[in-house]
């Protein structure tokens, strides 16, 4: 039979996938979007560290694979980056073809390479690429586009490599429900294509009949983007005539500017000439075409994509407005001239460029400034100011723990600054000095560089020259932001007509910031320190750190000058120094959320938090999400909290992050309210914190109301035919509830009373393990009595049998993803053996250490949330407890005193490997 391939459109949260993830990635892009969650929070910074290293996915026919051990519990998961080519509005059909086929060929041959050739069947799971990015992609070129990738690269694999590992399930991943059902419908309508494709490569397909949908979709609320999306404006000049194209999100704006006046620009733009609010205006209206005008006022933050020509225009400075204001600014704030650079952050890149591939980068943080250095010309003035700039950047680089070293005045000569540039690897490099552009040597040739010492200047050709090279160079110099057309003939290397900006761009610097014109050095100064305090002080994001110094300078210049707008910033609007894309989000110093106008907004932001606050070892107490939830709550109006669906959200969240009380309070009133529904898994969660309300405050009363609440939740379930996801509750509820009276029998004074207690807990296990009922419940019933007895050798060896049978089916369909369950299948296993171990030569070893090592694994993932690692501590402890009370009797005997030891020396362990918190009363 012809293998199969299957095809469905899931409605959900790329993070519930549980499969590898097909994403795209353009040419020189930063990792932004859906590719900074998965590698935030599903693959701990690996796509960042390949994208720093220069190993990352950009050209069509490049991809990135990184497939990470599978967790316990869970299969084969990770990501696919396959690359899409240069963002210029060229990504057609039959290129993201190719780059879905490219992507799942290195899915397959990676598969092949790390977990050996034997047969194996893939899921794979993709988003819609290009459909958000590209405005020339149809919802139905993308569809088909990505079953015809993955049908060709199945064939062709093959073909090489033989058919044993082979793609047979694509999901197609998209968290609005209105997109994903427009996708749906394209797949029903592409099916009869699709399938005469795949017979003709020998597959046979199967599209779904429906919508697959996942808990984490949503509607859409707005049009808005993320912070990470930057859309680009590309510009060139050709023939005196300027082109204009806007990419943005599902848009795409094309125009042509009037043929300019020879010499029109070089006039405007002449030294001498002066750089105000009349020249933004008029160069507005001179260069952008009517219909791009709109375009150009409504654009938030942007990348510009700039040839040599159109480079030499001072972008930033164009006003786009008439009205003197500035869209959003606060009251108190002086009014500004709405230019481009002061209305969003703006960043440019250079189209054209020839990018070195291999960029090694330096690992520290190391640092040079250089200020005011000694030359020998007398035409050029001296620069106290700079050399002042140069100690004010100095002492916020050591605040912000970097290790400058300074060089300015008479130490600064040509000698030392060379020997200091090559001396280590540098991370930041800053200029403050003259700079020259297509400069007459003496030997004939023309140079574009920093004015040194002894007649030399500092050129591309120098910095090229280090290895590693530096992420940031800042210069601050006269002229050497612009860049001109080619050299005419006969000019020779390094005298070539193109700045020095151009050039460090070109071998792999990350981010250059050059002054395109002479600045004033007050104004100057303002803008590196603002600069370098937001980018390496507050974390913000290099486009951000840019803005955040424009809008400085022209408030510190009440617009006396246009040294806000001299600073041209090139590169990666999105690179961070310090952080990486698997570090926590966190909002720029000084900025504010957006304020909530709606309670759809609310929950969506609800739903954000809880799906995003995983554990983190940075923050293992969840002080974090914490403190952002309360920063949600305080904007909530009153009437807001006293609707249904806004207490069950506000209370599944505080469950989410192990707060019981809150959650406890706002579930049960959400459940109180008339007319309202709450759904199946909010009461779980409730009585989920309920039972963590009941192990703080010794309440066996609370734990059996929990109990019961779970008990009607399997029977509803049950007689639904859903998957019994709450029997894991339910195990954790009997167990709690044993444990409870496991306390209170061990706290009772000898006698008849404590007898009866003990019966009632040995009936208790019985009763949870003969109720507990399914597959899903398997671990826990082997648990519950293997704890309460001793099992025969048969049974013991059956009930191993049925456990790595469990395990080796993996997650049953339809249940969410588990980190914690190998972990409790090997308790249980480990509960069946014989206690105390056997010693003695040829005794086996005692399992404990492999036991724990495997619950730390799991413990410290990322993608346990804080309710389930408290959780889990929890249910150790329980089982103490529970083992405690049943060794209590003086005829117990050796094995319910050995398992209370050894269980309680793993809880002992896990609790302080994992950092957890002591509960109240934990025994000993």
């Amino acid at each position: 039979m012809s293998p199969r391939l299957q095809v469905r459109v899931c409605a959900g949260d790329l993070r519930d996938a549980g499969v590898p993830l097909l994403v795209g990635h353009y040419e020189h892009d930063p990792i932004a979007g859906p590719q900074a969650l998965i590698d935030r929070e599903l693959l701990g910074g690996a796509l960042g560290e390949r994208h720093r290293l220069g190993l990352y996915a950009g050209a069509l026919g490049s991809a990135t694979v990184v497939l990470p051990p599978p967790r316990p519990g869970a299969g084969l998961q990770g990501a696919v980056v396959t690359g899409l080519g240069p963002y210029d509005g060229t990504l057609g059909a039959r290129e993201l073809t190719e780059a879905v086929r490219t992507g799942a060929l290195r899915l397959l041959l990676q598969v092949r390479d790390q977990f050996g050739p034997g047969e194996r069947a893939l899921a794979l799971g993709s988003l819609l690429i290009g459909y958000n990015s590209s405005a020339t992609l149809s919802l139905e070129t993308v569809v088909e586009a990505l079953v015809r990738g993955v049908i060709e690269a199945g064939r062709r694999f093959a073909e090489v490599a033989g058919p044993a590992i082979r793609i047979e399930r694509l999901d197609l991943i998209e968290l609005h429900t209105d997109i994903a059902l427009s996708a749906a419908r394209v797949l029903q309508r592409l099916e009869t294509a699709l399938r005469t494709a795949a017979w003709r490569e020998g597959l046979r397909l199967d599209c779904a009949a429906t919508l697959v949908e996942g808990e984490g979709r949503r509607p859409r609320l707005g049009e808005a983007r993320g912070a990470s999306y930057w859309p680009r404006l590309l510009v060139g000049l050709e023939g005196g005539q300027l082109h204009f194209l806007h990419l943005g999100a599902r848009a795409r704006a094309e125009a042509r500017g009037q043929p300019l006046q020879p010499g029109l620009l070089g006039a405007l733009l002449q030294p001498g000439g002066g750089r105000d609010d009349d020249l933004g205006r008029m160069l507005f209206h001179l260069l952008v075409p009517p219909e791009m005008r709109d375009v150009a006022r409504q654009l938030g933050q942007m990348v510009l994509v700039v040839d040599a020509r159109s480079a030499a225009i001072p972008w930033e400075m164009l006003l786009a407005d008439e009205d003197g204001g500035c869209r959003g600014a606060p009251a108190d704030r002086p009014a500004r001239p709405p230019a481009l650079a002061l209305e969003a952050p703006l960043v440019r890149q250079l189209a054209g460029e020839v990018w070195r591939r291999q960029v090694r980068r330096s690992a520290g943080r190391a640092a040079l400034v250089v200020g005011n250095p000694r030359h020998d010309r007398a035409d050029l003035p001296d620069l106290p100011g700079a050399e002042q700039e140069a100690v004010e950047i100095e002492q916020v680089l050591q605040r912000c723990d970097h290790e400058p070293v300074r060089l300015s005045g008479a130490d600064a000569s040509a000698d030392r600054v060379l020997r200091q540039l090559y001396r280590q690897p540098l991370r930041l490099v800053h200029l403050s000095a003259h700079g020259v552009v297509d400069e007459p040597q003496p030997d004939g040739s023309r140079r574009t560089g920093v004015v040194l010492s002894g007649g030399l200047v500092l050129t591309a050709v120098e910095l090229a020259a280090m290895d590693p090279v530096p992420e940031l160079v800042f210069l601050n110099c006269c002229h050497l932001g612009r860049i001109d057309a080619p050299a005419p003939p006969g000019v020779t290397p390094p005298g070539l007509a193109a700045s020095l900006a151009q050039a460090l761009i070109g071998i792999g610097v990350r981010c250059v910031i050059a002054a395109g014109w002479a600045v004033d050095d007050e104004g100057a100064r303002c803008f590196g320190r603002t600069f370098y305090e937001a980018l390496l002080g507050e974390g913000r994001a290099f486009g951000e750190a840019v803005f955040a110094a424009r809008r400085a300078t022209w408030e510190a210049g009440q617009g006396r000058d246009a040294t806000w707008g001299a600073f041209q910033a090139y590169g990666d609007p999105a690179w961070r120094a310090g952080r990486t894309a698997a570090e926590p989000r966190s909002a720029c110093a000084g900025a504010t959320e957006p304020q909530l106008l709606g309670t759809d907004e609310l929950i969506e932001a609800l739903r954000d938090l809880r799906r995003g606050a995983g554990r983190d070892p940075g923050d293992p107490d969840g002080e974090r999400p914490r403190a952002a939830l309360q920063a949600l709550v305080d904007q909530v109006p009153p009437d807001w909290l006293e609707r249904a669906t806004v207490q069950a959200e506000l209370g599944r969240t505080w469950a989410e992050l192990g707060q019981a009380a809150p959650a406890v309070a706002l579930l049960r009133r959400a459940l109180a309210c008339r007319g309202a529904t709450l759904p199946l898994q909010g009461v779980e969660q409730l009585a989920g914190a309920e039972l963590m309300l009941a192990r703080r405050d010794d309440d066996l009363a609370l734990a059996r109301t929990a109990l019961r609440r779970l008990q009607r939740l399997a029977l509803l379930r049950r007689e639904r035919g859903e998957p019994a996801g709450a029997e894991q509750a339910l195990a954790a509820a009997r167990l709690g509830v044993a444990a409870l009276q496991a306390r209170a029998l061990l706290a009772s004074p000898p006698g008849a009373a404590q007898a009866a207690a003990l019966r009632r807990l040995q009936a208790s296990l019985d009763q949870g393990a003969a109720l507990l009922a399914g597959d899903e419940a398997l671990t826990e019933r082997i648990t519950l009595a293997a704890l309460r007895a001793p099992q025969t050798p048969p049974q013991a060896a059956t009930w191993r049998r049925q456990l790595q049978a469990a395990r080796r089916a993996g997650r049953p369909a339809g249940a969410p993803v588990d980190p914690l369950r190998e972990p409790r299948a090997r308790l249980a296993e480990w509960l069946l053996q014989p206690h105390p171990a056997p010693t003695g030569r040829g005794a086996p070893a005692r399992p404990i250490e492999t036991l724990q090592a495997l619950w730390h694994q799991a413990l410290t993932q990322r993608a346990l949330s804080l309710a389930q690692h408290a959780d889990a501590l929890a249910r150790l402890e329980d089982l103490v407890w529970i083992a405690r009370a049943l060794a209590l009797p003086a005829d117990a005997g050796d094995r319910p005193r050995a398992l209370a030891r050894e269980l309680g020396q793993l809880q002992g362990m896990l609790k302080a490997t994992t950092q957890a918190s002591e509960a109240p009363g934990a025994p000993a």
